[in-house]
């Protein structure tokens, strides 16, 4: 996808393998012995192409399924056999730092870039299954998340209002959508620009759940529940340090969402993430949180909601009437990906709305009414330029 000859699509970085390559190479390994040969394989091959997520999934007899997640699709590169299946987890679980005596309890761990294959930090999670334990490793490379604007693929609208959001000095900007749906990298893009601007004087501070990546420039804390740093209490401490710009990672209870509101209202631009799958449903979740209408329509000076989808394969065309998709986009007709969204910026009739506690439909109404406009038009306007397609809409919105 280009906007005005700038390549706008989210292309993943550094590939050098395909679908074909990965599973020749991966299969000698996951049908031998050595469990430490084959994790880092695993492991390198994912990295090498450009996936996200690596799944270790326990079948049939005993066997282990291994998938990467490319471009946000699952594809099977690959199983294991007893008795090299429960020691591939073994091996993941050692990396991670994890109890690997501990099969019936989900654990969380990291497997840093000094020991991870490709240099690129990960994050696993082990969950019990009935069939065995089923690990996800996370596979976090700086190269994709720390975009400018420009590189993200929005559409001329939504990167206008996300130019004027960099511009602003107070105000709760919030981001919502699904996992996966590219919020982090927004944000974080976001912030690099909002540092860019300000130069030296900028004081821009984060709280998040966890730290994905450094961001030159900026302040990142991480927070640690455990200790009792949690969202509320590092952003109580934070506005006595008098940050310019706040990142809460989430905002998902009373007390962090209040602490949230004041800070915008008191001349802080704050940054948020809140459950909510669309722009305008992050008013009922505020006033769910106990928030009163008139400090939530004071306070939220706009919100997102974005999704990802797969851009057509540049190489290939996509998959079309006589036309093959082919390896360099692991047989999709996909390869990149590109962010749609829906960008609300309330004005009267929607500030009426909320006040008012209008139910979700009404304040999507409003919020159309003053010029948003909503994720399934951007979507019909992607197809229509040919930089997806219309099975990809129904994928990703179900409609």
């Amino acid at each position: 996808m280009t906007d005005g000859g700038r390549r706008t699509t989210l292309e993943r970085t550094n590939v050098t393998t395909d679908a074909r390559q990965v599973r020749d190479r991966l299969a000698p390994l996951l049908a031998g012995g050595d469990a430490p040969a084959a994790v880092q394989a695993v492991l390198a091959a994912a990295a090498e192409a450009g996936a996200t997520d690596v799944y270790l999934a326990p079948g049939g007899d005993g066997a282990l399924e291994v998938a990467f997640r490319v471009d946000g699709a699952i594809h099977p590169v690959g199983a294991a056999r007893p008795p090299l299946a429960p020691m591939l987890v073994a091996r993941v679980k050692v990396l991670a730092e994890l109890a690997t005596y501990r099969t019936d309890l989900p654990q969380e761990g990291h497997i840093p870039p000094d020991r991870a294959p490709g240099g690129v930090d990960c994050r696993v999670s082990a969950f019990p299954t009935v069939r065995g334990e089923r690990v996800v490793v996370r596979l976090f490379d700086a190269r994709r998340a720390l975009r400018d604007l420009d590189a993200l693929g929005f559409d001329a609208p939504v990167r206008a209002a996300l130019d004027r959001w960099v511009g602003r000095t107070d105000g709760l900007l919030l981001f919502t959508g699904p996992s996966n749906s590219g919020k982090t990298t927004t944000i974080y893009a976001i912030l690099r620009a909002i540092a860019a601007r300000r130069g030296a004087t900028a004081n821009v501070v984060t709280l998040e759940d966890p730290v994905e990546y450094l961001v030159p420039g900026i302040t990142q804390t991480q927070v640690q529940p455990a200790i009792g740093l949690t969202f509320a209490v590092g952003l109580r401490s934070l506005l006595r340090q008098d940050p310019q710009v706040i990142l809460v990672g989430e905002i998902r209870d009373p007390e962090t969402a209040g602490i949230a509101i004041q800070a915008a209202l008191t001349g802080h631009l704050v940054l948020g993430t809140v459950h909510a799958g669309r722009a305008a449903a992050v008013f009922p979740r505020l006033l769910d949180m106990g928030i009163e209408p008139y400090l939530v329509v004071s306070a939220v000076a706009g919100a997102v909601a974005q999704r990802l989808v797969r851009t057509v394969c540049p190489a290939c065309g996509g998959r079309e009437p006589g036309r093959a998709a082919c390896a360099s986009c692991w047989g999709t007709g996909y390869r990149g990906l590109a962010a749609i969204g829906e960008v609300l910026e309330p004005g009267p009739r929607l500030r009426a709305a909320v006040t008012a506690k209008e139910p979700l439909e009404r304040l999507a109404k409003a919020a159309g009414e003053e010029g948003m406009r909503p994720l399934e038009e951007a979507m019909r306007e992607a197809v229509a330029r040919g930089a997806t397609t219309a099975d990809e809409g129904r994928r990703v919105l179900g409609t």
